[in-house]
């Protein structure tokens, strides 16, 4: 991404061309080579979006972290607000691949998705896997 505020220029992945496109606004598109860039850049340029992977702790001693994803792209300013939600998010089995671990996230419409099976037997609380404030600081994840 590149440009002052009236020019934003940006590399299409889309394809494997790699046009680089410049929205100079949203009726004028210079530089893709085909319907897809155009789309991409003004989505690039207006709404970015992204897919989120993430962990979710959960209760199974043996397996202490299952991943997740966002089923499909949520705004790129909500990704670490979202992370943030995961962080203090715990599971316990059994989950299936696909299975929803949180609905609409942030009101995104999205959901966040398990992206593996998780099962066992031995369970500890979710009290007991996420971090209490009486325990030593956690790093702290950036605020933008």
């Amino acid at each position: 991404m590149r440009g002052d505020s009236s020019e934003f220029t940006v590399t299409c992945v889309v394809c494997p061309v790699g046009c680089e496109v410049t929205v100079l606004d949203a009726a004028e598109v210079r530089g893709n080579k085909c319907d897809r860039g155009r789309e991409y850049a003004l989505l690039e340029r207006y709404d970015p979006r992204r897919v989120l992977t993430f962990t979710v702790r959960t209760t199974c001693p043996d397996h202490p972290l299952l991943p997740v994803k966002t089923d499909r792209p949520i705004p790129k300013h909500l990704l670490l607000k979202t992370a943030r939600l995961l962080a203090e998010k715990c599971v316990s089995p059994p989950v299936k691949a696909g299975d929803v671990v949180v609905r609409d996230v942030l009101g995104t419409g999205a959901d966040v998705v398990a992206t593996n099976d998780l099962s066992g037997s031995l369970h500890l609380s979710c009290s007991s896997v996420l971090p209490q404030e009486s325990r030593e600081p956690q790093p702290q994840i950036p605020r933008t």
